[in-house]
């Protein structure tokens, strides 16, 4: 079912073009139609303050479509009350993926190729400026996407804190690099024309067969597209204004399931492509960062194997230089890249040991979801 929405922004806009030095005329200028879609279920504490963040855009999307996923709280009801469209799904076990992929079979035959839509979780707060960013790094016709930069709130303690700092680095990254490797779920914005590429793309045969645009397999849909629009030969960006506020891990036990589906979604979604010139760079990735992650329990080892063979530890000159540069290094760029975080930030990425703590379980995570990866224990989207 479908409540409509009258839309609030016009479909077509005029300016004032000069044909001459002395003449002037208003000529109408189309204006791509953005809608946005909200997956939701069971999200009736939060989708109120998502719509407003909608609505509150520089660029306020023509359409706002709360997707209600097997909801048995008042999320489609909020969202009514709030303005947005509300699409109920038919029952299905797809997930994510099955609800986006039955609002998308409805949603695309009515938009024209110029459109775009954004697609957002439904616990993302988007910033004031995202939908006007996206849209104007879409303007690019070699981008085939852009998305969000994590960017969370303060607070949640400890576990809280080392995640803004994994987050402010990964936003440095992502403007050193001026693009991203991974379009991520919480808020990505498409040009229609592409997203029938990808459909496209599946019916060729040339990506992993699913019913709709997203791969229904996949506990990663967003990670899964994302090779798609790889394999389509676009780039993929995150550009500065995409800033919204997303929920950080708040338990060890949230973040330990986040970072099992991560890691192991990404890892089926790989093996479901296969070895390609697209996926080589993902593969590579995957495997220097399981070998780096080694180089934590490497060094401890080695000592304590050379304590309890010689009985003692014998520390050169050299040795000790060696050591004392590459920490110093080490401590400076982890401040560097959090630096806009604030003091306590700063504070623990210099005193290190915290954050060495955090990647050695980012670590177990890894080799737990390679472990399952492998066994092909049943991939499962467990709910924080």
């Amino acid at each position: 079912m479908v409540v409509p929405v009258t839309p609030s922004v016009p479909r077509v806009r005029t300016t004032l073009r000069r044909i001459s030095p002395a003449v002037s005329v208003v000529v109408p200028v189309p204006v791509p139609l953005i809608v946005a879609l909200l997956p939701a279920h069971n999200e009736a504490a939060g989708i109120a303050a998502s719509i407003k963040a909608l609505f509150g855009q520089t660029r306020v999307p023509d359409r706002i479509i709360v997707i209600a996923d097997a909801c048995t709280d008042d999320t489609a009801g909020i969202a009514a009350k709030c303005g947005a469209e509300v699409f109920t799904t038919k029952p299905h076990k797809a997930l994510k993926a099955g609800a986006l992929n039955q609002t998308m079979a409805w949603l695309l035959p009515e938009l024209s190729d110029d459109d775009q839509v954004v697609v957002q979780d439904a616990d993302t707060t988007l910033n004031p400026a995202f939908i006007a960013s996206a849209s104007a790094a879409l303007k690019e016709h070699s981008v085939g996407g852009a998305c969000a930069r994590y960017n969370s709130p303060r607070g949640f303690g400890l576990l809280g804190l080392l995640q803004r700092n994994e987050f402010a680095r990964c936003r440095r990254s992502i403007s050193r690099k001026g693009s991203t490797f991974i379009l991520v779920g919480m808020a990505a914005q498409f040009r229609v024309s592409t997203l029938r590429e990808v459909l496209k793309l599946r019916a060729d045969g040339k990506a992993p067969p699913s019913p709709g645009l997203y791969n229904e397999s996949s506990i990663t849909e967003d990670y899964e597209l994302t090779i798609c629009l790889r394999t389509l030969g676009y780039h993929l960006v995150a550009p500065p204004g995409c800033d919204p506020l997303t929920d950080v891990m708040t338990t060890v036990k949230d973040l330990w399931h986040q970072r099992i589906r991560w890691y192991r979604g990404s890892m089926d979604d790989l093996k479901r492509f296969g070895w390609t010139r697209t996926t080589t760079p993902y593969i590579g990735r995957i495997s220097f960062w399981g070998l780096s992650s080694l180089s934590l329990i490497a060094y401890p080892v080695y000592m304590m194997y050379a304590l309890a063979k010689y009985g003692h530890l014998t520390w050169s000159p050299l040795f000790v230089y060696m050591t004392c540069t590459f920490l110093s290094v080490m401590i400076l760029d982890r401040c560097t890249g959090c630096r806009k975080q604030g003091p306590l930030s700063i504070l623990f990425a210099a005193l290190l040991f915290p954050e060495l703590t955090y990647e050695l379980f980012q670590s177990v995570v890894f080799w737990a979801s390679l472990y399952k990866h492998l066994r092909k224990h049943k991939a499962e989207w467990i709910s924080n």
